[in-house]
């Protein structure tokens, strides 16, 4: 048995499947303090963040006529995004996803790959998801998508998220601060890339619920006025793309 197979052999093959509305939201530090403060009397932390939160780091891919990316900036109404994602970066094993958007409503697509693996779809190698076929039949999808669309690594993103619960409607309220990117990291675990900041003196807000958010939620975020934003950290963590293309 080689190495590829026995870290292979090691990672769970569930597919994971996640359908629900997001929202979005860029806020000053200070009233994001303010909402957080609020928040916390209605939902409680997610016990993987504890109070400092918990950080985040994804590699996103695009085709190699930048499909994905032009899509989002024209605003096509349905649209994807794929990454590598961990929230550690000495896990033997991350999430390789894929994430579909219609309005506000967004749906994602994920199965876990060993650390050898991410590495090998990074270099354009996709055999690894033809691996997962006899247990995962849907890696087909990853497996099609990428393949033919010779998708890529095109930037490394890093933040760190702070994140609140609700049961009701699976409601998850998140913060995300300090995004930094990179455009040059052809690797998730990329040591010490350059990073330069995406978003200064903000933060983003994220409210995801299943079908309708519940109305005590509601009643925190209400006083704010919050203005929905189409804000994605992959298109403004491409700023070299833009100055090149453009």
């Amino acid at each position: 048995m080689n190495h590829m197979s026995a870290a292979m052999e090691e990672v769970p093959t569930q597919l994971l499947t996640v359908s629900r509305s997001e929202q979005k939201y860029v806020l000053s530090h200070a009233d994001a303090a303010a909402l957080r403060e609020r928040i916390s009397r209605v939902l409680v932390r997610d016990a993987h963040g504890g109070d400092a939160g918990y950080p985040v780091r994804s590699l996103y891919f695009d085709s190699l006529n930048q499909r994905d990316y032009s899509e989002k900036l024209a605003g096509v109404e349905v649209r994807r995004k794929i990454r590598l994602r961990t929230y550690d970066a000495d896990a033997p094993s991350c999430k390789l996803e894929i994430k579909k958007k219609r309005g506000a409503h967004s749906e994602k697509l994920s199965v876990t790959v060993s650390r050898e693996e991410a590495e090998a779809l990074s270099s354009g190698d996709y055999s690894p998801l033809l691996h997962r076929l006899d247990n995962v039949r849907e890696a087909g999808i990853f497996y099609e998508t990428m393949a033919l669309g010779c998708y890529r690594p095109t930037v490394l993103v890093t933040y760190n998220r702070l994140a609140f619960v609700h049961p009701a409607g699976d409601t998850r309220i998140t913060f995300d601060s300090d995004i930094r990117a990179s455009e040059g990291a052809r690797s998730l675990y990329e040591e010490a890339p350059f990073m330069v900041p995406v978003l200064r003196d903000a933060i983003v807000l994220e409210v995801k619920y299943n079908e309708v958010l519940p109305e005590q939620v509601a009643k925190v975020l209400r006083p704010f006025q919050l203005t929905q934003t189409a804000f994605s950290k992959y298109s403004e963590s491409r700023p070299l793309y833009r100055l090149f293309d453009g």
